[in-house]
C-alpha cells in the first residue's frame, strides 16, 4: 500500500520523531501521519480516498500531510 518497505519506512518515521519535525498529535502515531502522506503521494489519491481508508477527518488529513511535508522538506 505504501510502495516502501518496512525498514526505510520505520527509518524515516524515527527520523522524523527524533528531529522533532513531526510529533504524535490528537491520537495519530507519526507513522499513521507518513503513511497518510505516503498514500496520497504515492497513489495520487485526493485526501477523500485517504480518509476512507484511515478513518479521520479530512481537516484532519489536511493538517497532517501538510505538517509531514513540511518535515520532509526540512
Amino acid at each position: 500500500m505504501l510502495r516502501m518497505t518496512r525498514a526505510p519506512f520505520f527509518a524515516l518515521c524515527n527520523l522524523l520523531r527524533d528531529r522533532s519535525l513531526v510529533s504524535e498529535r490528537e491520537g495519530c502515531t507519526v507513522e499513521e501521519q507518513v503513511a497518510m502522506v505516503l498514500h496520497v503521494v504515492g497513489h495520487n489519491q485526493r485526501f477523500r480516498v485517504v480518509h476512507q481508508s484511515f478513518r479521520r477527518s479530512i481537516e484532519t488529513i489536511h493538517m497532517h500531510f501538510h505538517q509531514v511535508l513540511y518535515a520532509i522538506g526540512e
